[in-house]
């Protein structure tokens, strides 16, 4: 026995001197040198002497040692001293085994970090091995090999040895029934794995780690997926008692399960806790962001934008400008939300959101949409990102996001023709996009390749009768292609109006467009008001267009733009005046939108120079209101300023007023700004109305206005330039 001790010593001394070289001088061992270390290491745990580990003999000589002494006489045991002595020495020299099994286990972990920064796979392989043969139950280091092994290409061994470490024992190993359902959730997973098997997975992970916060978002998840709302609700509190990280979607979850007290507790909570936080340690990017997060749920969208924004001035960050792209974005909508008005101030933040990701296709659509609701993309923004997507077209990115960001920056730049063939190839697997296809064809010029396009689609939903969506798109297509009295005959079931929301607004918009049609409407966007009186043709087809509007005027979702068209015949001359002006009062006094009746006739009133009749109709309208719609008090305030000499001043405290309600509002402060050039106040005018310019882009009107300020500033070369730039739109936009 001494003899072996003595070569096991003179083995380690050999070992540790070679190894501590190595580590002394910094140089890098050779494989040999691993390999040969290996060797020993394996002659050693398959010697005699293995029989002595730790593990195998020391708890076998403590039971044996406990019984013995327990089952013997107490005068006996003097005669088992001798025996006694022999174990404590046995002890002595195990616990000298376990000290040099540390050392080889210390070693082996230095030796595979430095492998592992050095991106060494080989020697990092052969230190996992020794380590695992050191000790056969780490599952960590196993672990580790195997990750190892998928990462060098050979993952049918890497996914057997993750596999057989999730099922070891009774619950498995932790880790890799983790790495098995991140690999399932990949784009690429390895082998299908059903949504209950990862369910399975997880509950498992969750049995040895019962706070494991991560397992318990993902089952959250799962469980949402399949509508099992309770179970991830629960799941996901768990995982939000452990961190915060979790909040905001147990916040999310709690607002769409209805449970809006609740969540709104948990958000005021954490709004102020995350406060706290970055008050403490005001460089902390995770709370900011976290912070900006709350804010948006909380409709302080706007908040959390001044947030990020504020923090990119400290770090500019791609994580920071993709998340200030999309709070932006968010803003936009929600200003929509309030009123359609806010399409040019929404446009202004798309186009920010746009600037800071120009990848971004949720932005660009609805850039595209506010533009065809009747806002004005700034050209050289919209030429930019038509550049941008061109270029992007060599870009190896997904082929479908490519095609389809060319085609929304073409449409957004005016290039309806290229908008129109690029998206041809691709409606047959988007029926859905039919109608804006005739819509940009015949933007384009292109009417009779639109007329065809919507006959076409016409004679293939009238072969499929009961299928609603199909004739809803066809009639659509072919209201777009001018086509209206087709599109209406397609949605009228047996002479009946069509009932449905979508179907109702096709109908009446038909009837609206046929009746432009008919009475010569210049051609300008359909969105946009402006001042023009319609030609009716008199006898009976005026008749008939007047029954036309009053039908339209009949269906909620165009209603509107009928009410439009009754006040524009209203300001004729012409016999057919009267009824339309009875009209207009029968649907004041049996509906319940007496306030947009009033304030549609008093604009259209108002654009055509009848300020008489628009102080008249928007004073009713403000009085129904009590001085709480913006848009009434700007058109009053407009029509005051405008009529009357000495008026600025009234008209200055009504858009004021309106302001008060709906801030950095384009359209607003450039009717102040005119209202200042009344008042003949230029400072305050050039600056409402340049920073009009600013969110709305250039518009002739604008342009003229601020003309007279750099008169009356005595600049005329800053007069003349604003001339040309109104000239120069003007004669853009001419018909």
């Amino acid at each position: 026995m001494q003899a072996n001790q003595h070569n096991s010593t003179e083995l380690d001394a050999e070992w540790e001197s070679s190894l501590s070289d190595d580590v002394r001088f910094g140089d890098q061992p050779s494989e040999q040198f691993y390999r040969e270390m290996l060797e020993r290491e394996e002659q050693r745990q398959n010697s005699l002497l293995s029989l002595l580990r730790p593990a195998v003999l020391l708890p076998l000589l403590t039971n044996w040692a406990e019984e013995w002494f327990l089952s013997r006489n107490p005068f006996l045991i003097a005669a088992g001293i001798p025996f006694m002595a022999l174990t404590v020495w046995l002890g002595i020299q195990i616990l000298g085994r376990s000290v040099d099994q540390q050392k080889a286990l210390t070693t082996y972990n230095t030796i595979l970090a430095g492998a592992q920064a050095a991106g060494d796979q080989q020697t990092s392989e052969l230190c996992m091995r020794a380590l695992i043969g050191l000790d056969p139950e780490d599952s960590g280091a196993k672990m580790q090999l195997a990750e190892l092994l998928w990462n060098s290409d050979r993952r049918d061994l890497a996914w057997q040895s993750i596999v057989e470490l999730a099922e070891s024992g009774d619950h498995g190993f932790p880790p890799a029934h983790m790495w098995i359902v991140q690999n399932a959730r990949s784009e690429k997973p390895w082998q299908p794995v059903s949504t209950a098997q990862q369910m399975q997975h997880l509950l498992h992970i969750l049995a040895v780690q019962p706070r494991n916060a991560e397992a318990r978002a993902l089952l959250a998840e799962l469980y949402s997926g399949e509508e099992e709302w309770q179970l991830a609700e629960q799941h996901l509190t768990a995982a939000a008692e452990v961190s915060d990280e979790w909040l905001v979607p147990l916040i999310e979850l709690q607002r769409m399960l209805g449970k809006q007290q609740v969540a709104s507790g948990r958000l005021q909570e954490y709004e102020q806790k995350l406060m706290a936080g970055i008050a403490r340690d005001s460089t902390d990017v995770s709370l900011k962001l976290r912070l900006a997060q709350v804010l948006a749920l909380q409709s302080r969208t706007a908040e959390a934008a001044q947030l990020i924004e504020k923090q990119r001035t400290v770090a500019d960050t791609a994580e920071l400008r993709n998340y200030h792209s999309e709070l932006l974005l968010a803003y936009a909508r929600q200003l929509l939300d309030v009123t359609v008005i806010n399409r040019d101030r929404s446009l202004s933040l798309v186009m920010q959101s746009l600037q800071l990701n120009p990848d971004s296709i949720a932005a660009l659509q609805l850039a595209v949409d506010l533009e065809e609701m009747g806002a004005i993309c700034p050209t050289a923004q919209s030429a930019t990102l038509y550049a941008h997507w061109k270029t992007k077209a060599t870009e190896a990115t997904d082929p479908s996001t490519q095609t389809l960001g060319q085609i929304l920056a073409a449409a957004l730049d005016g290039r309806y023709s290229e908008a129109a063939d690029r998206l041809q190839p691709l409606v047959s697997q988007q029926p859905q996009s039919y109608p804006r296809l005739v819509f940009w064809l015949m933007q384009a010029g292109r009417n009779s390749d639109a007329a065809a396009l919507a006959a076409d689609i016409a004679g293939t939903a009238r072969e499929k009768e009961d299928n609603e969506l199909d004739r809803l798109i066809a009639a659509e297509c072919l209201s777009n292609a001018g086509n209206y009295g087709a599109a209406r005959r397609l949605l009228a079931n047996d002479g009946e109006l069509p009932q449905g929301l979508l179907q109702t607004r096709v109908y009446g918009l038909a009837c609206i467009y046929e009746f432009d049609t008919a009475v010569n409407r210049p051609a300008r966007n359909r969105a946009a008001p402006s001042a023009w009186l319609p030609v009716m043709p008199g006898g009976n087809e005026s008749a008939r267009l007047l029954v036309l509007l009053r039908t339209a005027a009949m269906l909620p979702a165009v209603k509107a733009e009928a009410i439009d068209r009754l006040a524009r015949i209203s300001l004729l001359d012409a016999g057919i005046a009267t009824r339309s002006e009875d009209l207009l009062l029968e649907l004041r006094s049996t509906g319940t939108d007496a306030e947009n009746i009033l304030l549609i006739m008093g604009t259209v009133a108002m654009l055509n120079e009848r300020y008489g009749k628009a102080i008249d109709w928007l004073q009713q309208a403000n009085t129904i209101a009590m001085n709480r719609n913006p848009i009434v008090l700007n058109n009053l305030a407009l029509s005051v300023a405008r009529s009357e000499s000495g008026a600025g001043q009234n008209a200055l405290n009504l858009i004021n007023q309106a302001l008060e309600l709906l801030p950095e509002n384009p359209e607003l402060l450039s009717t102040r700004g005119e209202i200042f050039v009344i008042l003949q106040r230029w400072a305050d005018a050039r600056r409402d109305l340049e920073e009009s310019l600013r969110i709305r882009g250039s518009r002739p009107k604008v342009h003229r206005l601020l003309q007279q300020v750099w008169i009356g500033l005595n600049d005329p070369q800053q007069a003349e330039t604003q001339q040309q730039l109104a000239d120069q739109l003007e004669a853009a936009t001419a018909p």
